[in-house]
């Protein structure tokens, strides 16, 4: 675990979390980095070693197939001492209960302006909102309930500020570090 707080191992941590779901290449982590693709391939494989990446080897031309990555951890925190911001939500959810906080969120999402002011990577469709980022993903097991009602209460606000009036049902996870919500 320590070595993902070198600072070459952090970035490329960030850049696999930047593209949730989806795999990066040895040769498009380094050229990213602007590093060698020995070590970019390094970094990639302590990542791996430390349950933080997930490996794949994609077929593709000629020649051997190819490795890919893509993030499979948690958000890494670098604070000391360690922020207790999951215990933090845990209890604001569990003291407020899930109607208040969706309520709740719905007036901050609608004071925040559009959509994209969430910065949730989000898809709207004609039956479903998808978000390719959870922004709450480091503290969502806490309280599945209370946490995606709050953040479909700020995407109805936010949406609603927009000028579109909608009503969404928290499918929750949808297993690539994103969540899916049902339009009413």
């Amino acid at each position: 675990m320590l070595g993902v707080f070198e600072p070459a191992r952090r970035r490329i941590a960030d850049l696999l979390r930047s593209r949730r779901g989806r795999f990066w290449t040895v040769d498009e982590v380094a050229a990213a980095q602007g590093i060698h693709r020995t070590v970019a391939f390094e970094h990639l494989e302590a990542l791996v070693s430390d349950g933080r990446a997930a490996k794949v080897s994609v077929k593709g031309g000629r020649g051997r197939p190819a490795n890919a990555y893509r993030y499979a951890g948690r958000p890494i925190e670098l604070s000391y001492p360690p922020q207790q911001t999951r215990l933090l939500a845990e209890v604001l959810a569990r003291a407020t209960g899930a109607a208040l906080a969706h309520e709740t969120a719905r007036e901050f999402g609608r004071k925040m302006g559009g959509l994209d002011r969430l910065q949730g990577d989000y898809e709207v469709g004609t039956e479903s909102i998808h978000a390719g980022t959870c922004i709450f993903d480091s503290v969502c097991a806490s309280s599945r309930d209370v946490v995606c009602g709050v953040h479909a209460g700020l995407i109805e606000g936010a949406m609603e500020a927009a000028g579109r009036s909608v009503a969404l049902t928290p499918e929750g996870p949808d297993g690539t570090g994103g969540c899916l919500f049902r339009l009413v």
